[in-house]
């Protein structure tokens, strides 16, 4: 687990300096007397600020990024079932990567919206929502090669207490998640208004109460689900 951890760290290391080079040069260029955008809507900019609050909003994707990789890096130390976590290290790490990456992704949208390096505003949400998809095609992928886990995984009373409920919730919410990437990634460039804010949270709450009510019934049935001890105090 040392070893996966340190592949997250590294990357998320390279991320931070990427991001902190993009806000560094950003604040740079901008003009002290123009006031710039530091929120996107689905119209495009829809919030302005002077440059000195704008430099300000540059540097909250590196703290982001700082903070996602201490949680990440602490996850395997505090999670009980470390032995399940790190069968599930392939898995972990692809997660953490992604999540970096996509950090980065979100810094170079905030740049070239204030910038003016995108032609359209909008162009910022398809960015986010289309890097959000593609991460939601990788978790989905690797979502059926995880085990029981406290900190990572789908986790409801009843995966958490049944390794049957466990891998049938993750294949079924693995497939899940890969088609709605995919929906997500043609809705980024296709869809405009309501509809393209609404893309992933439209998909995203059904999937979680399918899962959840899914594991429970697989629970139900399964011969392995733990219900309780004997042990009286």
């Amino acid at each position: 687990m040392k070893q996966i951890r340190k592949r997250g760290l590294w990357v998320s290391m390279i991320t931070f300096g990427v991001t902190a080079l993009l806000a560094l040069y950003a604040a740079s260029q901008l003009d002290p007397n123009t006031q710039v955008p530091v929120h996107w809507g689905l119209d495009g900019a829809d919030q302005f600020a002077d440059a000195a609050t704008a430099t300000r909003y540059l540097w909250i994707m590196p703290g982001v990024t700082l903070f996602t990789a201490l949680l990440f890096a602490l996850i395997p130390i505090l999670e009980p079932l470390k032995v399940n976590l790190e069968k599930s290290g392939k898995a972990y790490v692809a997660v953490w990567i992604s999540t970096a990456i996509l950090n980065g992704l979100i810094q170079l949208g905030i740049v070239g919206g204030m910038l003016g390096w995108l032609d359209d505003g909008a162009q910022m949400v398809r960015l986010a929502i289309a890097a959000s998809s593609v991460m939601f095609i990788l978790i989905g992928n690797y979502l059926p090669k995880t085990r029981a886990s406290f900190f990572f995984g789908i986790r409801t009373p009843w995966t958490l207490t049944s390794d049957t409920s466990w891998e049938k919730t993750h294949r079924l919410g693995g497939r899940m998640f890969m088609l709605a990437g995919l929906i997500g990634v043609v809705g980024a460039f296709t869809l405009d208004g309501l509809a393209l804010g609404l893309v992933l949270p439209a998909m995203l709450l059904p999937i979680v109460l399918i899962l959840t009510i899914y594991s429970y019934m697989v629970w139900r049935k399964a011969e392995d689900r733990a219900t309780a001890t004997d042990y009286i105090v």
